[in-house]
């Protein structure tokens, strides 16, 4: 599970350093500007774990889940609901504590303060530990939901800046209607990117969580990742060390554990390749509108682009003025098209700066020159413009070649 979360994040830094390499043979400072600091924070991301949150109602077994994916029992686990603070487990060279009253303030505290703070309402108890699993992905063992609308929850930013859930429910009381008024609250992507699980198997017999877990694999709406996994949780901790290694192979399999950690790797993976998938596409959007090669844009599509734009100065009919709001929309699609295609694509054809700059002054610079103020239409005040530039382009083609 490891190693693929590695091996991705080797191939994405690749990608990085080849764009980077690219964005260095491009002339316009401003463009490399631009496009160094979207590279920085896409980098960023992509050296961050992924953050796999553990979610469910009162007494659903999300702490003592959360213990066994960290093979230590580091979180208080009981009957009664101990974990009230949401609780961010992730990477440290040494075990640490930090107590956030709030967004802001901040105390580092003693470790064996973390059972008190779980137990204590409270913005966020983060817990650093030295486990090699936790470079990979870091866990949020959080409170039970709390009922109402999920988007006025203290929960909702810390479900929403999850890459994937666990969604822990009972056996015993499996897949209620406030779990499913919750579901469908939750973002598309984490609904896809989600791991059911029936906690508490132990306590049912097999042919009753047999039926459970049929009856909720029916009702699981479509948009769920997989199938729900049957995990007698204890029975799983006591057949492995603390070191990882599986000391009773029957009861790991009969527990649940096996088939656990099989769909929890499966469900990174689908994480990572979608941040994968987000980050590329991203950067190949930028890497195509700001580092275009003018050398390989011909006169007919530097026209062809310049035309979209009518769109923005075009109105359908019976339309009245264009907001103000659009017109610098107009603007701002303007300005990329002659910084971005039509000036580098002149000097490419040995234009004088005099010409280009003569040929920038049709272009409109501000919403005041379209004529908002004055309400009428923006088509009134442009096609001249349009046919000009067209005509200019087509000439200083003609003499290229």
């Amino acid at each position: 599970m490891l190693e693929r979360v590695e091996m991705v994040i080797a191939e994405q830094r690749e990608s990085f350093a080849a764009i980077h390499s690219r964005l260095a043979t491009t002339r316009a400072s401003s463009q490399r500007q631009r496009l160094t600091r979207y590279l920085a924070a896409a980098e960023g991301v992509t050296g961050k774990p992924l953050r796999l949150s553990i979610v469910g109602e009162l007494n659903a077994g999300k702490t003592g889940l959360a213990n066994l994916i960290l093979g230590v029992q580091l979180l208080p686990t009981s009957v009664i609901n101990n974990t009230l603070c949401p609780t961010l487990i992730r990477y440290g060279e040494a075990q640490a504590v930090r107590h956030w009253r709030d967004e802001t303030r901040v105390e580092e505290t003693d470790a064996s303060e973390l059972h008190r703070l779980v137990q204590r309402q409270g913005h966020l108890v983060e817990c650093a530990l030295p486990l090699p699993l936790l470079r990979s992905i870091e866990i949020a063992d959080l409170p039970p939901f709390e009922t109402g609308l999920l988007a006025a929850s203290r929960l909702s930013p810390l479900i929403r800046r999850s890459d994937m859930l666990i969604w822990c429910s009972r056996a015993t009381k499996a897949w209620t209607a406030s779990e499913r008024a919750i579901w469908m609250q939750l973002p598309r992507r984490l609904r896809t990117n989600c791991l059911f699980v029936l906690t508490h198997a132990d306590k049912l017999r097999p042919d009753s969580l047999k039926a459970v877990a049929e009856r909720v694999s029916s009702e699981i709406p479509s948009t769920a990742g997989s199938e729900p996994v049957v995990l007698a949780t204890p029975l799983a901790i006591e057949a492995r060390s603390p070191r990882g290694q599986i000391m009773n192979p029957k009861l790991w399999t009969t527990s649940g554990g096996e088939s656990f950690f099989r769909k929890l790797s499966d469900l990174l993976q689908t994480a990572l390749g979608h941040r994968q998938s987000r980050i590329e596409k991203s950067t190949n959007r930028i890497l195509s509108s700001v580092l275009k090669d003018p050398a390989s844009v011909d006169g007919g599509a530097v026209v062809r682009e310049w035309m979209a734009l009518e769109r923005y100065f075009n109105p359908g009919a019976g339309e009245t003025a264009t907001p103000e709001q659009t017109a610098s929309a107009a603007i701002d699609a303007v300005t990329r098209f002659k910084r971005d295609i039509f000036a580098p694509w002149l000097r490419l054809h040995n234009c004088s700066e005099d010409e280009i700059q003569a040929l920038m002054r049709l272009l409109p610079e501000s919403p005041g020159e379209l004529g908002v103020g004055s309400r009428r239409r923006l088509a009134e005040r442009l096609p001249l413009i349009f046919q000009q530039l067209k005509a200019e382009i087509e000439e200083c083609r003609a003499r290229a070649a």
